[in-house]
């Protein structure tokens, strides 16, 4: 099981500001309900994939801190994100679940003047 921060903000490359979903701002845990709970127009799911998205979002209904995903369900996550969504949404939110790359989207993908280039760090 990996541990998910649910509450993080969801950071736009291009502003460095949280992304908004209908006007209100976007956190990892909004994504994720929306991605799982909603139908892409067209879409055709099987009554196991419906039960599955729904078992799977029950896990975030309260919006918990942070939640714990095996990694069939993280697939099944992302894949669910990536059909809904478009890249300014699916490359945080993706980040987060791929390990949690907390500290990068934070700051909006932004280098200041006396940050190093991120392969000279590493």
């Amino acid at each position: 099981m990996t541990k998910i921060p649910t509450n993080v903000p969801i950071i736009s490359i291009l502003d460095g500001q949280q992304v908004k979903l209908d006007d209100t701002p976007a956190t990892l845990n909004d994504v994720i309900m929306r991605a799982l709970l909603n139908i892409i127009q067209g879409e055709k799911l099987s009554g196991e994939d419906s039960f599955k998205r729904y078992q799977i979002a029950t896990k975030f209904a309260d919006k918990p801190m942070s939640v714990d995903l095996t990694s069939e369900e993280i697939v099944f996550i992302k894949k669910a994100i990536g059909d809904t969504f478009g890249p300014a949404v699916v490359g945080p939110a993706w980040d987060f679940l791929e390990g949690g790359k907390e500290d990068k989207l934070k700051k909006g993908n932004k280098k200041s003047d006396s940050e190093e280039p991120s392969e000279l760090k590493e």
